[in-house]
């Protein structure tokens, strides 16, 4: 039966594919196919959908690709975690051939060629299904600026205890801070305990700076990381990558350089979009602590959160109660995160029922007839 796409990989470029179905192992749960005769796209999305891992693989990256029948391009999507175990338990492999039959209950299927003529196939099914790109302007970025991975890769190793990261822009002084975010809290035990890390590096240590505005953006870590793994790997070397973005809210794009630097995979791209949130505020964790010890009604900050589905700003705010007691025998009204609520009536203690009641009767006795409200 002839497949309807067959693509080999040799001994050299196949720990680069190994290490880029890794990467995006790391990011995603599923990887979708977008195969044609010039090259093979591979896209992975996270799970809350605000992430995209790409790698375009040119034509000259593949020892033979080949797409048969009357079928111009093949789209499908496969498990991620079968092409990992696939590639894990491969060991030292010369050659990988990679088939894809339809009529054989849509199977895909490796063949990992090793020494002394030895061949390990692993196969699994795959469906057939639409592949998304996404659409960014790199050129309409006012802020953008390429920097060394291994650079980056010990940047990122200081910043801990965190999922997410802030990366700001002083266009004024010319430099770019990467900073640890952590949720705003107010328990004073969390507060201490948390490591908060800042590293502030100046636009000479990066290649052709293009800071036109200020910005700060915070996003997701793990993605970030993933790519910049990838990237620093032995048997990828990409030696730069490239970061364009505008302000936080808008998407970042991290590419790579691989034309430029030399890469030992010079005939393959990969790129990198995620989504950002922009904070509301900026005050310290040490304020907001007093203002709660004092009684002070104060609003929390917007925080980004990974809630499974979407990545939203939410405000984290502490909902204060205002009970104090007016003359007139009314609440104030409670504030917080709701805004103003309301006023309700607060009912009469004991005391206050037995002081009615006797000033009624007093009344009543010394003027009959007279009817008080």
């Amino acid at each position: 039966m002839v497949p309807e796409l067959t693509c080999v990989v040799g001994e050299k470029n196949f720990v680069v594919f190994s290490q880029a179905i890794n990467a995006a192992a790391r990011i995603g749960r599923e990887l979708l196919l977008h195969a044609n005769k010039r090259s093979l796209r591979l896209r992975c999305f996270s799970d809350t959908e605000q992430a995209c891992l790409s790698f375009d693989f040119e034509n000259d990256f593949f020892e033979k690709i080949s797409i048969f029948g009357e079928i111009e391009e093949v789209k499908c999507k496969v498990p991620l975690k079968c092409c990992q175990m696939a590639f894990r338990s491969a060991g030292k492999v010369q050659q990988m051939i990679m088939n894809l039959h339809k009529n054989i209950d849509h199977t895909i299927c490796f063949n990992f060629r090793g020494k002394h003529a030895i061949i390990k196939t692993c196969s699994f099914f795959y469906a057939e299904c639409d592949v998304f790109n996404v659409n960014f302007d790199k050129q309409r970025s006012p802020n953008s600026f390429t920097a060394r991975t291994p650079m980056l890769s010990e940047l990122l190793t200081h910043i801990r205890g965190t999922e997410e990261m802030t990366l700001a822009v002083d266009a004024a002084r010319k430099n770019i801070r990467f900073s640890s975010f952590h949720s705003s809290t107010i328990d004073e035990s969390a507060i201490y305990k948390t490591l908060k890390t800042e590293l502030s590096v100046n636009c000479t240590e990066f290649t052709s700076p293009r800071l036109g505005r200020d910005a700060t953006l915070t996003f997701n870590l793990t993605e970030f990381k993933a790519f910049i793994t990838f990237c620093t790997a032995k048997s990828v070397a990409i030696g730069s990558v490239s970061l364009f973005f505008t302000d936080g809210g808008e998407p970042i794009c991290v590419a790579s350089n691989t034309a430029v630097t030399g890469a030992r995979a010079p005939h393959l791209s990969a790129e990198l979009t995620i989504s950002t949130a922009r904070l509301q505020d900026d005050c310290d964790d040490a304020s907001r602590m007093a203002a709660t010890k004092s009684g002070e009604s104060r609003l929390g900050h917007g925080v980004p959160k990974y809630d499974g589905q979407s990545l939203e700003t939410k405000d984290t705010r502490e909902d204060v109660s205002l009970h104090q007691r007016s003359d007139s025998g009314k609440r104030g009204g409670l504030t917080g995160a709701a805004g103003r609520i309301g006023v309700d009536e607060c009912p009469p203690t004991d005391d206050e029922e037995r002081e009615v009641s006797n000033s009624q009767g007093s009344s009543a006795s010394g003027d009959e007839g007279r009817y008080f409200v």
